[in-house]
C-alpha cells in the first residue's frame, strides 16, 4: 500500500519514510505542501501523513484543498504538529472533515 509523507524537515521526512518502509508501505515523499496537491490525482490519492508547517502550502490548507475536491474516494489525512494550543487543534480538526 502507498502512503504519501510530506514534511519540509529532511531528517523527519527520512525517519518517517524509513519507519513506514520497514513495516511494508511504499512511501511517496514531498518536501512541501504543493507537491501532494499536484501529484495525486483526485479520486486516487493514497493516505497522506503531512506536517502542519511547510513551505508553499501548509498542512491545514492542504487538508482544505483535498476536501474541497469532492473526490469519489475518501483521502485519509494525518496531520502532524507540535502545536498544542486549543485554537490550533480546532483549526486542524475543522480542516479535516468533509463538509457536505
Amino acid at each position: 500500500m502507498k502512503i504519501l509523507v510530506a514534511d519540509d524537515d529532511p531528517v523527519s521526512l527520512r525517519m518517517i519514510e524509513r519507519m513506514l518502509q520497514h513495516i511494508g508501505y511504499e512511501v511517496i515523499t514531498a518536501d512541501n505542501g504543493e507537491r501532494p496537491r499536484t501529484s495525486c490525482p483526485p479520486g486516487r490519492s493514497p493516505p497522506f501523513l503531512i506536517d502542519w508547517m511547510m513551505p508553499q502550502l501548509d498542512g491545514p490548507d492542504l487538508c482544505r484543498e483535498v476536501r474541497d475536491r469532492n473526490d469519489d474516494l475518501y483521502t485519509y489525512i494525518l496531520l502532524l504538529t507540535a502545536k498544542q494550543s486549543r485554537e490550533d487543534v480546532v483549526i486542524g480538526l475543522k480542516r479535516g472533515p468533509t463538509t457536505t
